[in-house]
C-alpha cells in the first residue's frame, strides 16, 4: 500500500501516531535492483536473502551493474527520493563485510563522485546485544 494513502487512511481511524519524525523512512522509492548471477535468486528477492551486512553510498546515483559485479557482493538496490532527488545505493554483501568494505572504498572514491556519505553496515544479531557497545564495525 502506498504511503500516503496508508497514513490518510490511518488518520480517517485515528490511529495515526503524528508526533513521530520520518527522517528517512518512506520517501524513497525503488529505482532499480539488481541481483549476482551466482546467488541464484532475482534482484526482488535480495533485500530478503541472508547477507554478512550491507554497503551503503548516499549521493548520486551508482551504476548498479558495476557494483553488483564486485567481489562479495550478492545485489544491489536503488533508492531514489523523488522530492530531493537524494539517492541512496544498497549493496547486500555476502562476502566478508570489511574485506569487501575494504575493496569498494578506493573503487568508489575513484568514481570521483561527490559522495555525502558510503560505508558498511553490519548486520545486527538480535540474540546478541553487545552490537551498540561500539561505534565502529569489527
Amino acid at each position: 500500500m502506498d504511503f500516503f494513502a496508508l497514513a490518510s487512511r490511518l488518520r480517517e481511524e485515528d490511529r495515526f501516531f503524528a508526533d513521530r519524525v520520518a527522517h528517512l523512512s518512506g520517501p524513497f522509492d525503488v529505482r532499480d535492483r539488481w541481483a549476482a548471477t551466482r546467488v541464484k535468486v532475482s534482484a526482488p528477492a535480495i533485500a530478503h536473502r541472508p547477507a554478512n551486512g550491507i554497503y551503503v553510498l548516499v549521493g548520486p546515483p551508482i551504476d548498479g551493474p558495476w557494483l553488483v559485479g564486485q567481489e562479495g557482493v550478492a545485489g544491489v538496490w536503488a533508492f531514489v527520493d523523488q522530492v530531493s532527488l537524494r539517492h541512496i545505493t544498497v549493496a547486500f554483501v555476502d562476502g566478508d563485510l570489511m574485506t569487501v568494505a575494504g575493496a569498494l572504498g578506493p573503487q568508489v572514491l575513484e568514481l570521483g563522485l561527490p559522495m555525502e556519505w558510503a560505508g558498511p553496515l553490519e548486520e545486527i544479531d538480535p540474540k546478541r546485544h553487545d552490537w551498540f557497545d561500539r561505534l565502529t564495525p569489527r
